[in-house]
């Protein structure tokens, strides 16, 4: 162990990049015995956090996977410690949003597969004898948060989410019983397809954990929003639970204000990059796993205009906070905008009186705007023109328009927003090519506004 420690604090050792020391202390762990591993895997846990998206894929290939299969077939890894390392990776992943593909078509996916089949046809005479009843829980969580595709016909996701959410179903409060629903239902949230057939009771089960966590608080936020998320992934192919989702457990609603708490719990003068205490780093990666959703479900048309107009204050509060030194926090605000902008009238107004549009209109001025970032802006401005340019359906709804078209055609004169629009045309082409968004306009009026 002292060796091991000498290494971790070698000054060298910490001027090379994430991946290259993942990689070095990855390579020494079949060396050392089970509790010493642990404490490797603790390092190894730490150095994840600070991988972004590219390193991540780079080092956690099927490679990696294969050896560590190796290692367990060779009893150089106890499969307790390749579980342990297993929930690390998948909980950094699926907190940090990465995606991840190269599990999938590894020796060790494969492995972890037929041990789950296993445990769950011999359950019932394991509970008697085996050594850790966990192991089938620990199985389909390592499953679940690793794997990126799921087939509808696959027995794997039988077994798993009934499985998981039993695990989900407990209700103590104590820190220990928190962690472990955290785990089962964030793993939960990452099963997208599902053997039909079960969809009530997967829907039931999920709504039973979120109005629990309404009346007591008794989840996690990363439990809280995982739990959406799982209803999300079930709307995707069962549009029947949406009135359930948007009028009674209240998505939009519960969202504002998860994210209104959430932003007072960050620092937000530290910049991107500076260092942040565990928590508050979690704290932020929730923030965008909240937005992410929102973005996801940016169609219901079912919940209310006020609870939708709240939402917009509330994102558009936490762009304004985020601008100077959270900007991929910043940059999905606008694109969540410009994905309500292209349908929703009803934020027209929001968007001018909150101060939206007005701080867009000032960001697309910027000289050195990044293509994926000015993308962003030009698709927002072209749905909010398309918005305005609609036929009302009363004359007071009319009027109000008008009213709010002049201001902001002669806030868009003012500050020089349709010369800073005509600089990107040379670059229209490029990007609706490059983002895919064929309703991307290569008309440069279409992105103004007139009265």
């Amino acid at each position: 162990m002292a060796v091991f420690a000498g290494c971790a604090a070698d000054a060298k050792m910490q001027e090379m990049s994430a991946k290259d020391r993942f990689t070095q202390i990855f390579s020494q762990l079949e060396d050392w015995n089970g509790s010493e591993q642990r404490h490797m895997i603790e390092e190894l846990d730490k150095i994840a956090y600070e991988m972004h998206q590219e390193e991540f894929n780079s080092v956690f290939g099927t490679k990696l996977f294969d050896e560590m299969d190796e290692m367990i077939e060779e009893e150089k890894l106890p499969m307790e410690n390749a579980i342990l390392l297993l929930e690390r990776i998948g909980y950094c992943k699926l907190l940090r949003n990465f995606w991840m593909v190269n599990f999938d078509n590894s020796r060790l996916c494969k492995r972890l597969k037929e041990m789950i089949c296993e445990e769950e046809e011999e359950e019932e005479e394991r509970k008697r004898r085996r050594k850790n009843p966990k192991l089938l829980i620990d199985l389909c969580e390592c499953c679940a948060m690793l794997r990126f595709y799921y087939n509808s016909k696959e027995e794997l996701p039988a077994i798993a989410v009934p499985c998981l959410l039993k695990v989900g179903l407990n209700k103590k409060g104590s820190r220990e019983a928190q962690k472990e629903v955290e785990m089962a239902v964030l793993a939960l949230s990452n099963i997208g397809s599902v053997a039909p057939g079960n969809e009530d009771l997967y829907f039931n089960e999920m709504r039973e954990i979120i109005q629990h966590h309404q009346e007591h608080r008794n989840l996690t936020r990363l439990a809280y929003q995982s739990a959406w998320k799982f209803l999300i992934n079930r709307l995707r192919y069962d549009k029947s639970f949406e009135e359930n989702f948007v009028n009674e457990l209240k998505f939009i609603r519960e969202a504002s204000r998860e994210l209104e708490e959430l932003t007072k719990c960050v620092d937000w003068k530290k910049k991107d990059g500076e260092e942040r205490e565990g928590k508050e780093r979690k704290e932020k990666w929730i923030i965008l796993k909240w937005i992410l959703a929102v973005q996801d479900n940016a169609y219901h048309a079912n919940s209310s205009k006020e609870e939708r107009m709240e939402f917009i204050r509330c994102l558009g509060k936490l762009c304004k906070t985020a601008r100077v030194n959270e900007k991929e926090i910043y940059e999905l605000c606008i694109t969540t905008f410009r994905h309500v902008a292209d349908i929703e009238t009803v934020f027209v107004d929001v968007f001018q009186k909150e101060g939206i549009f007005d701080l867009l209109v000032e960001e697309i001025q910027q000289s050195a705007l990044k293509d994926k970032v000015a993308y962003e802006f030009l698709a927002f401005f072209l749905g909010f023109s398309k918005l305005l340019k609609r036929e009302a359906h009363t004359t007071a709804e009319e009027e109000k328009k008008k009213e709010i078209k002049r201001k902001i055609f002669e806030m868009m004169e003012e500050k020089g927003h349709e010369d800073a629009i005509v600089s990107f045309q040379g670059k229209f082409d490029f990007l609706k090519r490059k983002y895919y968004y064929n309703a991307f306009s290569l008309n440069i009026s279409d992105y103004f506004v007139s009265v």
